[in-house]
């Protein structure tokens, strides 16, 4: 009877040890897929971290960008710099410029690339008197404007330079006169404030390095990346390493670990107590049947007719790593409306501006005072506030189909009627720079279902972006015609421009990209407007595309679906 005890009681600690085992195995699987979930939203928190980060550097040089832009196209600095007035320069560049713009040094050089006229609030002779190399202004002569990273004996200056031109050539068009460099010294108080802004731990190496990917460490939630400080040559001076905590993450460990020692320990004291619970459950059962087999007697068995022995599920809830989900998607929302943030801080100004503009504009009609010159400057300053509001929309409409958020307002619309409207409008643009636009239209063109704005602003996009590079005295060729073997209305917009390089083919759909060109010098865009035209075409279910040949011009094509955006399958 012992020895059976013995086997018995082995048994039952034998199978609970396994069932323990495999409850402990199961719920290491289950942290595990938790973990991987919680990796996969660091890394993603990570890429917005470096996003963010990268937008507050850009808003941080804005005033040295300002400073550079708004200087170098003014009559009168030219005039002092070609003239050699140093008194000029005293006056209107005086020391307190450098707290308006947040700059430490102002250096003004005359074509010669002789130094004309230099301050600095670092009292530094040695920065006072520092040469800069030729191919830096060889540079600028080429690009007009340069942001790059200098060596000083101060430290490192953060410098933005820009070449000076007449005041009525914003677009920087003429022979540069002169050249304007503006620096920012990147002190250890500067790059603390830039810590504090950025809730970063920022470090300045001078020991250059390549800026690698961003380096996570989970268990700490701590993310790592460099950033790159290019030189005049375009080659590092030095780096910047970033080091961010995801409170997040750091949050979901620290829960973690606590409830995966609060659920160890339960499972202890649960597997004691399951362990005692067992030896009763089975082992008292069995001597009681065991003693009734032996006696005889059914009274020692009774009890166990009326019993009813469950075995419940352990149930786990992992809810803790959906909160860090939610958090790092509330920074993707912040991201989403930061672009919207931007475009209105920059849209409300802008509308001072056109309203203004708009009253000059009608004060200047029949007035024989004014000269046709000047009522050109206020034609051409309308226009660029119209391109600024229609870059605005275009970036607004952009993110708004990236998320999925744009909607279309379809109705029976006329492509003949619509192309007519729009050429309309852009030959007064057209006939301004020596250009014309030509509509045909073939015939037995079914109207369809569009969203008749949205199909406005991509012709007009299409022809703007001709215009820009067309030559004078050549005709921008407008046509519609149906494609009855396809079902659709092809649109295409020819110009007779100087072409597309083949490289650029492929992604000249592709946001912020941007075909160099003698003709539109000083008159590209962002890169926003082939973009928006390529996603309003597919939100409508069309195609669009691209025909070039170098030398000889460039066509843009777009159809759409005869049979309309709600007939679609």
């Amino acid at each position: 009877m012992r020895k059976f005890r013995v086997n018995v009681l082995a048994r039952v600690v034998y199978s609970f040890v396994v069932l323990t085992i495999m409850f402990l195995l199961i719920f290491i699987s289950f942290r595990d897929v938790e973990r991987r979930a919680a990796i996969s939203l660091f890394q993603k928190n990570a890429g917005e971290k470096e996003a963010v980060f990268d937008k507050l550097l850009k808003l941080k040089s804005a005033s040295i960008q300002t400073l550079v832009f708004d200087y170098t196209y003014w009559d009168e600095m030219l005039a002092a710099v070609t003239e050699g007035d140093i008194s000029w320069a005293q006056t209107n560049v005086p020391d307190s410029a450098l707290s308006t713009y947040e700059v430490d040094s102002i250096r003004i050089y005359n074509i010669n690339k002789h130094l004309f006229y230099s301050i600095n609030n670092i009292k530094d002779k040695m920065l006072q008197e520092m040469g800069l190399p030729s191919e830096v202004f060889d540079g600028l002569l080429r690009k007009r404007f340069d942001h790059f990273f200098l060596k000083t004996s101060a430290g490192l200056m953060e410098v933005r330079a820009a070449t000076i031109h007449p005041s009525e050539d914003e677009k920087r068009e003429t022979a540069p006169q002169g050249f304007l460099f503006a620096g920012r010294l990147w002190s250890d108080k500067y790059i603390k404030g830039l810590s504090d802004i950025t809730e970063c731990s920022i470090a300045l190496n001078f020991k250059v390095k390549e800026g690698g990917g961003a380096v996570l460490d989970f268990r700490k939630g701590v993310i790592t990346f460099s950033r790159d400080l290019p030189g005049w040559d375009g080659k590092a001076v030095g780096h910047l390493t970033v080091k961010t905590v995801s409170r997040e993450i750091r949050d979901f460990n620290e829960k973690s670990r606590y409830y995966f020692t609060l659920i160890f320990v339960f499972a202890g004291i649960l597997a004691a107590t399951a362990l005692f619970a067992i030896i009763g459950w089975i082992f008292f059962p069995l001597y009681s049947i065991s003693r009734a087999l032996r006696s005889e007697d059914l009274k020692h068995i009774q009890g166990l007719k009326e019993e009813k022995t469950e075995f419940g599920d352990i149930a786990r809830s992992i809810c803790e790593w959906k909160k860090a989900e939610e958090k790092i998607e509330n920074l993707q929302k912040m991201k989403d409306s930061l672009t919207q943030m931007i475009a209105h801080d920059l849209n409300n100004p802008l509308q001072v501006i056109s309203g203004n503009i708009e009253l000059a504009g009608m004060e200047l009609q029949g007035q024989d005072a004014f000269s046709a010159d000047i009522k050109d400057s206020f034609y051409w300053i309308a226009k660029s506030a119209q391109d600024m509001k229609n870059m605005i929309s275009n970036l607004l409409d952009i993110n708004k189909m990236e998320e999925g958020k744009f909607n279309l307002r379809p109705g029976q619309i006329r492509l003949d009627d619509v192309l007519e409207q729009v050429a309309g409008v852009m030959k007064v643009l057209a006939q301004k720079e020596g250009k014309m636009i030509s509509v045909h239209v073939s015939q037995g063109l079914d109207s369809l279902s569009a969203d008749e704005d949205v199909i406005k602003r991509v012709i007009s996009n299409l022809i703007g972006n001709a215009l820009k590079f067309t030559p004078a005295g050549t005709v921008i060729e407008v046509a519609a015609r149906k494609d009855k073997i396809e079902s659709e209305a092809i649109v295409s917009v020819a110009d007779h421009g100087d072409g597309i390089p083949e490289a650029y083919l492929s992604k000249v759909f592709d946001k912020f990209v941007q075909v160099e060109n003698d003709l539109a010098i000083g008159r590209l865009g962002k890169g926003l407007g082939l973009a928006f035209c390529k996603m309003a075409v597919e939100a409508h279910g069309g195609r669009i595309w691209v025909e070039s040949e170098l030398g000889k011009g460039s066509t843009f094509y777009f159809a759409l679906p005869i049979r309309g955006i709600a007939d679609r399958p």
